[in-house]
C-alpha cells in the first residue's frame, strides 16, 4: 500500500457524528485501526487453505490502560481463527451513550502456534498496522494446554487450544494530515490497552458440528450483533465480500453478552 487515502479514514466515524466533541477525541482511532486493519487484509489477501478451516471463537475484552493522550477503543469484540493457524478475523463492538456500533477486519492478522524447545505449546495471534501516521500493534498469546476435536473435511481432528490469550494493543496517531481538528482542540492520539481473549467453547463446537468456515462463523456473529441493534461503524464495507442485507429477523444468540 504505498498510496495514502485521499481522505483520513475513521475521522468522522458514527461516534464522532452522533456524541459530539469528547467521542471525537476518544474514539477517532477506532475506526481507522479497524479500517486499514481490513485495507491491508484486503490488499494483501490471496486465496488460502484457511479460508475454509475450521474455527476457534474467542470473546475479547479490551481495557485502556492509563497514560493514553487522546486514546479510546471499543471495548468487547470476538477473535475468529483457524484452529490449524493462517489468517485470522476481529470483530469489535461498544455501546456509549446509547449508540451501539461494531466494526469487523477480516483477516486482519495472524495465528500460529509457538512451540519451545521443551515442546510447550503457546497460540499467538498477532497484528501490525503502520500506514500514514497510524501505528498500532496487537500481540496476544496463551499457554496451548488443551486439545479440542475440530470437524475438518469431515474428520475429527484434536488441536492445541489456549484457554486464554492476553496481552496488549498499542496504538499512536499523529494526525498530521487531518485538515480540521477535534472540536476540543485534541490532536494526536497514543496509547494502550489490555487484551484478553477467552476461549468460547460453546461457539467453537457449534461451528464445529455445523462444519461452518471462518466467514460463515464471522456472519453468523455480525448477524447476532445487528439483532440487537448493533450498527457498522461506516467506515469500509459491513461485509467486503457480500453486499446483500442481513436476515431482517435473526434469531437471538443466547451466548452473546447482554
Amino acid at each position: 500500500m504505498n498510496s495514502r487515502p485521499s481522505h483520513r479514514p475513521g475521522t468522522d466515524p458514527a461516534w464522532i457524528r452522533h456524541s459530539g466533541p469528547s467521542a471525537r477525541a476518544g474514539c477517532r482511532l477506532a475506526s481507522i485501526v479497524t479500517a486499514l486493519l481490513g485495507l491491508i487484509a484486503l490488499a494483501l489477501a490471496t486465496p488460502t487453505p484457511e479460508a475454509n478451516a475450521q474455527a476457534l471463537v474467542y470473546d475479547l475484552e479490551i481495557e485502556p490502560e492509563d497514560g493514553g493522550v487522546n486514546f479510546e477503543f471499543f471495548d468487547r469484540g470476538f477473535l475468529v481463527v483457524p484452529g490449524q493457524g493462517g489468517n485470522a478475523s476481529l470483530i469489535f463492538y461498544s455501546e456509549r451513550d446509547g449508540l451501539r456500533l461494531y466494526a469487523r477486519a477480516d483477516q486482519g492478522g495472524r495465528y500460529f502456534l509457538a512451540i519451545r524447545s521443551n515442546g510447550q505449546q503457546r497460540a499467538v495471534f498477532s497484528a501490525l498496522v503502520a500506514f500514514g501516521g497510524v501505528e498500532v500493534a496487537y500481540l496476544v498469546h496463551g499457554q496451548a494446554r488443551e486439545t479440542m476435536r475440530l470437524n475438518v473435511n469431515r474428520f475429527d481432528v484434536r488441536v492445541p487450544v489456549a484457554p486464554t490469550l492476553r496481552g496488549h494493543l498499542l496504538a499512536s496517531d499523529d494526525e498530521a494530515d487531518v485538515i480540521e481538528p477535534a472540536l476540543d482542540g485534541s490532536v494526536g492520539v497514543a496509547g494502550s490497552a489490555a487484551i484478553t481473549a477467552r476461549l468460547n467453547q460453546t461457539r467453537t463446537k457449534r461451528a464445529s458440528d455445523l462444519n461452518e468456515d471462518i466467514a460463515a462463523v464471522i456472519a453468523g456473529l455480525i448477524e447476532q450483533l445487528e439483532a440487537r441493534g448493533f450498527t457498522h461503524d461506516g467506515v469500509g464495507p459491513a461485509d467486503p465480500s457480500d453486499p446483500a442485507e442481513p436476515d431482517p429477523e435473526p434469531t437471538p444468540d443466547p451466548d452473546l453478552e447482554p
